[in-house]
């Protein structure tokens, strides 16, 4: 087993002007910030699996938070050694682009076990187009009660409502663990008679993130598949933000009246969970508008996270 720590000081790599590209131990593009840390102890790596003797048959990659982006590159490097790895993660953030993701996929085929609390900042940062390395099947979200996004969600103390309490219950299974992301209101009628559903505390509401999350996911696929390709791996309960999005969203937006709409749906549900009157702003539907908006979303996000690590979980 090969368990990597988080960090417990404030986190550079959760602001904009630290998250860069780099590649990573399997050529694929990941974030700057976690390769470097990667590649400041991967000699120490090195001399470690040459002490240990006869291979292992299986090497378990676990992580907490940066800890959690760590092994993703741990068992990245692990998996190009030549050795068969298992991938645990509790909170961790996004690591790589698409192209990343895919690959550690494909290459431990099925031994991605990715544990998210639903209402948790870390997982949800860096945002699109980072994204996770497991497929929905591999995901296990825990719900730590409430509908807030909180930093105590990210805890790993049995005393908060994180990580604890949901992975040490030796009675329970990984299937125990496996709780569907909630769709509330089901968009059965549109965005805005959904979100009625959840009544007026929307501030930080994590089920309207959802409900968010998945009005762009379903907008986006009506443009092409290939639209849908790009989006399909960055909403799994976690609305993304970044220029690409807010442009697809006013492409959108060009090809109908009804998408139009729907769009302006998106951008007043954003102001209600931001805390902010849209003052009729979504009327007037902008690549600007639509950009700003995404990117005060990623801010609070980002902040979150960051409240999240500093508490030291």
């Amino acid at each position: 087993m090969l368990v990597t720590r988080g960090t417990d000081i404030a986190p550079d790599w959760l602001t904009d002007a630290n998250v860069g590209l780099a590649l990573g131990p399997s050529s694929k593009l990941v974030h700057a910030g976690f390769n470097d840390t990667f590649l400041s102890y991967k000699t120490q790596l090195d001399v470690l699996l040459r002490q240990v003797g006869p291979p292992p048959a299986v090497i378990h990659c676990v992580g907490h938070s940066l800890g959690g982006a760590l092994a993703n590159l741990n068992a990245a490097l692990l998996h190009e050694r030549g050795y068969t790895v298992c991938l645990y993660t509790l909170g961790a953030p996004r690591v790589g682009l698409y192209p990343f993701a895919k690959d550690l996929e494909s290459k431990l085929r099925g031994r991605v076990y990715r544990v998210a609390n639903r209402f948790d900042p870390v997982a949800m940062v860096p945002v699109f187009p980072f994204c996770h390395a497991a497929v929905k099947e591999d995901t296990y979200i825990t719900h730590a009660g409430g509908t807030l996004i909180n930093f105590e969600s990210h805890s790993t103390d049995p005393s908060k409502p994180g990580y604890a309490v949901p992975m040490n219950n030796p009675a329970k299974s990984w299937a125990d663990l496996k709780h569907p992301i909630v769709n509330v209101g089901a968009l059965n009628e549109s965005l805005d008679d959904s979100i009625k559903i959840l009544g007026t505390a929307l501030l930080f509401n994590g089920q309207l993130l959802v409900l968010i999350g998945q009005a762009i996911y379903l907008l986006c696929s009506k443009i092409s598949q290939g639209a849908l390709l790009t989006t399909q791996r960055f909403f799994d309960g976690c609305a993304e933000a970044m220029d690409r999005l807010a442009e697809m969203l006013i492409v959108c937006a060009t090809q109908s009246f009804v998408m139009k709409e729907e769009a302006k749906s998106i951008i007043r549900a954003i102001m209600k969970f931001l805390g902010r009157a849209s003052s009729g702003a979504a009327d007037q539907l902008t690549v600007g508008l639509v950009r700003w908006a995404l990117s005060q979303l990623t801010a609070e996000l980002q902040a979150k996270a960051t409240l999240a690590i500093t508490r030291r979980y």
